[in-house]
């Protein structure tokens, strides 16, 4: 697991980064995921290209968070103790937090 710390000038927050294979079914190279932050994946053909790529998704992820109202980054690490995987279709069932859900 690796972190993404200070990407683009946003917060320095330590923000897990998992990276495992893909198998033969699912098209094979990498993913990449931010499992706090919903819907940040990403892909490559090696486990460097999907880091690079995810990086990308990070900060667009956080443009497009920045512009909800009542926005509030969530906290690193929760989820990425508990194991979240974006390609387990229980996951989202079971994650209500699977969408930006704006502060009360």
């Amino acid at each position: 697991m690796h972190t993404l710390r200070n990407a683009k000038g946003y917060e320095a927050m330590d923000y897990p980064v998992v990276i495992r294979p893909l198998g033969e079914e699912e098209g094979g190279g990498f993913i990449a995921f931010f499992p706090d932050l919903p819907g940040c994946v990403s892909d490559g053909e090696t486990p460097e290209e999907a880091l690079e790529h995810v990086r990308e998704a990070y900060a667009e992820w956080m443009d497009t968070a920045r512009t909800r109202p009542g926005f509030v980054l969530p906290a690193p690490g929760k989820r990425a103790r508990d194991g979240w995987d974006p390609l387990d279709p229980d996951a989202w069932k079971r994650a209500s937090a699977a969408r930006l859900v704006p502060h009360q």
